[in-house]
């Protein structure tokens, strides 16, 4: 009994001093777990940010590469933008996405990346088909690899902490990567965008492979005051179209026209230009005769703003003969957006350099980007626009014959009149004159502004939609679609 009631008076002795330092304790726990919390948030969002840039990185840099690929003289592929372009892009979108900085922040990847020590803030990789990687940016040549189908970028940021230093904690990493692939899609039956009145014969080839020294394939020229100036496969355009909606041919008698028939176009021109010229002042009338000289403040027009009709291309259809007709026959089985393609009628005349002014107006006023492959030393971005341009049948020259009963068109490889669209393509027209910072410039080496030369590359069209062939196909040059892959 005496024990018992030793121990409950030993039960009543006040202990304040240790809830004290119980809850002292307690608090340092509490801190360390609201600093672990801020700082883990912080890094999660700098996680988001990170994988939004990367994502929005790779996409750009494929995006870009979508739009620039190109048919090599041998048959492949080959890119008119070169690394140091993609770099720029990429770092670009890095900038814009990468979301808020925090404190002390160093946008820097661990030596550990897969580009190394070297990869600064974000590293950029070349992939095939298959995702294996072929080469790390910067290339060794300055040049986009020729068999590259995915775009890989990593990036990361490392920061400063709040309260994590009160547990020995001073340094936060967050890293991301994306890789974006680009394959083929299919290509739209029209083209968006104006086009110019000059066609080319196809070749079914697009443009040279780079050197081993080189960072982007040799240009095509156009309108150069000079054969040497004649560069790539694709050769000089000197072809002028007429996008009038009466044909300039038919029943063509010593009075001249007395009756005439709708070119062979799907959708003609409408409309004015800014001057209130109008798209097609032919819309009633032809022209006294496709020379040159009677249509050239026209040709003018459709070169410096660009014509807005449509333009079908297809297979080739042989025109009406005499016993048929002839040119009073037209259209005969031909349909606008058929089968068949769309006739037009050619302009007699060497006129291209006379059109150059005209065309760089134009490229000046619709500059859809810029890069290094505008500059034939590859050191400065040239402001480029993109024109859809059509090819014509090589077998479907016709030439008119005017002396027939009734006259009439046929197939002639001599004397051309009329040609058959066969298909269209985008072309990469670079600003010739533009002034670069260090006082030279203009594409093609700025030769143009002495000798008319206009340059460019053929280039594919970046495409929202399915991809065709799978995942297994590489981009086309003809048209492609961008989606990301992890």
């Amino acid at each position: 009994m005496v024990l018992i009631k030793t121990m409950m008076q030993q039960l009543r002795k006040p202990r304040g001093g240790q809830v004290l330092v119980m809850f002292a304790l307690l608090i340092v726990v509490l801190i360390g777990i609201v600093a672990l919390s801020i700082d883990l948030g912080i890094t999660y969002s700098q996680r988001r940010a990170m994988q939004n840039a990367a994502d929005a990185a790779a996409l750009g840099g494929a995006y870009q590469l979508a739009g620039a690929v190109g048919s090599s003289s041998s048959g492949g592929i080959v890119f008119s933008v070169a690394d140091q372009d993609v770099r720029a892009t990429v770092q670009s979108y890095i900038n814009k996405n990468k979301g808020w900085q925090p404190a002390a922040a160093s946008y820097q990847l661990p030596a550990s990346n897969p580009c190394g020590a070297s990869a600064g803030s974000y590293c950029l990789q070349y992939l095939d088909v298959n995702g294996n990687v072929i080469a790390n940016s910067p290339t060794s040549n300055g040049a986009v690899p020729s068999n590259t189908s995915m775009v890989r970028v990593a990036t990361g940021v490392n920061f400063s902490t709040l309260f994590a230093p009160l547990i020995g904690v001073n340094k936060m990493t967050a890293t991301a990567r994306a890789t974006a692939q680009i394959s083929p899609a299919q290509k739209p039956q029209y083209p968006e965008g104006p086009t110019w009145p000059m066609t080319r014969w196809d070749q079914g080839t697009g443009i040279t492979a780079p050197a081993a020294n080189q960072k982007c394939p040799q240009p095509a020229v156009f309108w150069a005051g000079s054969s040497s100036y004649n560069t790539g496969v694709t050769g000089q355009w000197k072809e002028l179209i007429y996008f009038g909606r009466k044909s300039a041919y038919d029943n063509t008698t010593s009075s001249g026209i007395t009756s005439n028939h709708d070119q062979l176009i799907t959708q003609y021109g409408s409309g004015t230009y800014p001057n209130g010229q109008p798209v097609d002042p032919y819309a009633g009338n032809p022209p006294a005769n496709l020379t040159g000289q009677d249509v050239q403040s026209q040709l003018e027009y459709w070169f410096k703003y660009g014509w807005n009709g449509k333009l079908h291309p297809g297979t080739y259809l042989a025109p009406p003969g005499p016993s048929q007709g002839g040119g009073n026959a037209e259209p005969g089985a031909w349909t606008p957006g058929g089968a068949y393609g769309d006739k037009v009628e050619t302009i007699q005349g060497n006129m291209g350099n006379n059109m150059s002014a005209a065309m760089q107006y134009f490229v000046e006023h619709h500059v859809a980007g810029a890069d290094t492959c505008g500059d034939l030393a590859g050191l400065q971005p040239v402001n480029y626009a993109i024109v859809p341009m059509y090819l014509w049948n090589p077998s479907s020259a016709e030439t008119w014959v005017s002396n027939g009963n009734p006259p009439y068109f046929k197939q002639s490889n001599s004397n051309i009149n009329r040609v058959t669209l066969k298909r269209w393509v985008y072309f990469k027209f670079y600003d010739s004159v533009q002034s670069f910072p260090n006082g030279s410039g203009g594409g093609c080496g700025g030769q143009a502004s002495g000798n008319s030369v206009i340059c460019g590359y053929f280039v594919s069209d970046p495409v929202d939609g399915p991809p065709t062939g799978g995942s297994s196909s590489p981009p086309s040059p003809d048209a492609n679609v961008v989606h990301l892959v992890n």
